[in-house]
């Protein structure tokens, strides 16, 4: 994302306040904003050079990241063949099903390696410290 679309955004909000960051017409402000400054061809030739660049014998190798609906956070890492087509395919799928914020890296071959998986659930982390009310 670039710097000028941030600067566009903070101006939108400041222009709306800040009780009117979830309303539609203040979504579709900052679509169309955003729109103005992306070319999205550019942003698919530096996806396919990150790709080109992390790839090794024909896979790439990424780390997903997410949160569900009920705070529960896990990581998993996986290898998908290295073409723009099958990331983009994958990360379309992984959003649609997503049930709250998620996150898609493409990370090195020794990144990889290193991955340790976890698994966290929040909401019981924070009944086990005796917060029943807030995470």
């Amino acid at each position: 994302m670039n710097n000028e679309f941030v600067k566009s955004a903070l101006e939108l909000i400041s222009q709306f306040g800040e009780s009117h960051k979830t309303s539609k017409s203040f979504k579709r402000l900052i679509r169309e904003e955003y729109a103005k400054g992306c070319d999205w061809l550019e942003e698919k030739q530096a996806t396919a050079e990150e790709i080109a660049l992390n790839q090794k014998d024909g896979f790439l190798r990424l780390i997903i990241w997410s949160r569900d609906c009920d705070c529960v956070e896990s990581t998993y890492a996986t290898t998908i063949p290295a073409t723009l087509t099958h990331y983009t395919n994958f990360c379309t799928k992984e959003y649609e099903y997503a049930e709250g914020a998620m996150s898609i890296n493409i990370v090195t071959e020794k990144e990889y390696q290193e991955f340790q998986p976890y698994q966290r659930d929040r909401i019981l982390e924070a009944f086990e410290n005796g917060n029943t009310y807030n995470v």
